[in-house]
């Protein structure tokens, strides 16, 4: 294929992207479906091994797909100072999503509590993490420092810099190790936060009762993201190259999960307080990446519709995601939930999944009038 819109772009993270995507309604489904004695199956508990890659995927993408933004930025000669504050909208766009599909499920649920409406919850953190790495700076010097976009050059008319997705990487690197060093230590403190300052904080730490994805320590999935991507430069869809990631990130997952367990209780604190959460992220990082490869390798080989409904999935999964939740744990999944033996529940997945799909097919023909072929 020569160099088209489609190619450029990078395939490998929108097949990533819907991998993540078809794992993340498995994952919740058998999780609100299975009944007690189905939760106790060896085929249960392999459904829980792979609900733990979406979320760090999901982050893991968004850092790769903001380094093919810079990279495309760059090759065209975009202002940096317009990109960086487009990347921001674009992050806080994201996080506002998160607030109305909040709002729609207290609706359909029938409970608008603060709880519900003010969770953290994936699109939050997601939003927040782009937000934040574009305010780092998309240059090779950070905003605000002598020569960088917004301030004037030594002519007095020129704004120095140029895009600059590995300086932008390497920014959002060092504060997603610095996110993660601090997060015992604040975790243990957010943890005593009560009264209506849990809400706004819960988007940053992780603060009882306001959700459980906050942007420290979670940025860092991001970071490690967008360091892959930029390491890796447009060499994904090489298989050794997306071999490497999807077999260097398991590895990573399992030694980096072994360590979990005996740092459990060191720190502050449990959960978050500990210095557990360090391994665990590297754990759940390895996860991302490992899905990253795996659309890489996949991505070569895709052919005629198979190809277009894989980047139809990935490119559709914030739509996906609004979908098929409340199926899962809301008002519409009721009848199911905890209830089903694993066949049962898996018969539900195949349907929810084929039904998720074909909602999202619906609506790209409604808004562009495309065959749904």
């Amino acid at each position: 294929m020569g160099a088209t819109n489609e190619s450029r772009r990078e395939t490998g993270v929108d097949v990533a992207r819907a991998l993540a995507s078809l794992l993340m309604i498995q994952g919740h489904a058998f999780h609100g479906w299975a009944s007690p004695a189905a939760r106790g199956t060896g085929a249960y508990g392999f459904t829980r091994l792979l609900g733990t890659f979406p979320l760090p995927a999901f982050l893991v993408l968004a850092g790769a797909a903001l380094v093919l933004r810079l990279r495309a930025a760059r090759a065209r000669h975009e202002d940096p100072a317009r990109v960086r504050a487009a990347l921001v909208r674009r992050g806080f766009v994201v996080l506002g999503w998160g607030y109305l599909l909040s709002l729609a499920y207290a609706l359909l649920d029938g409970g608008l509590r603060p709880e519900v409406l003010l969770r953290a919850d994936v699109l939050h953190v997601i939003g927040l993490s782009i937000a934040l790495a574009a305010a780092l700076g998309v240059t090779s010097r950070a905003p605000g420092a002598p020569g960088a976009p917004g301030r004037l050059g030594a002519r007095g008319n020129e704004p120095h810099g140029r895009v600059d997705p590995r300086a932008f990487a390497l920014r959002a690197a060092g504060v997603g190790l610095l996110f993660a060093v601090l997060c015992p230590p604040l975790s243990a403190w957010s943890a005593s936060v009560t009264g209506p300052l849990r809400y706004p904080l819960g988007l940053l730490l992780d603060v009882p009762g306001s959700g459980l994805m906050p942007l420290i320590p979670l940025f860092g999935w991001l970071a490690l993201g967008a360091l892959v991507m930029a390491a890796t430069g447009d060499r994904l869809s090489r298989p050794l190259v997306a071999a490497a990631l999807l077999l260097g990130g398991l590895a990573v997952k399992v030694a980096a999960g072994a360590l979990v367990a005996p740092l459990a209780d060191v720190g502050p604190g449990p959960g978050r307080a500990s210095w557990a959460i360090v391994p665990n992220l590297v754990e759940l990082g390895g996860a991302g990446v490992a899905v990253l490869g795996a659309g890489g390798l996949l991505a070569p080989h895709l052919r005629g519709w198979l190809r277009r409904w894989t980047l139809r999935i990935g490119r559709g999964s914030l739509f996906l995601y609004a979908v098929h939740i409340p199926f899962c744990y809301g008002r519409l999944g009721a009848p199911f939930r905890h209830r089903l033996t694993m066949a049962q529940a898996t018969l539900g997945v195949v349907a929810l999944t084929a039904a998720s799909i074909a909602a999202l097919a619906l609506r790209t023909r409604l808004r562009r009038g495309t065959n749904l072929l």
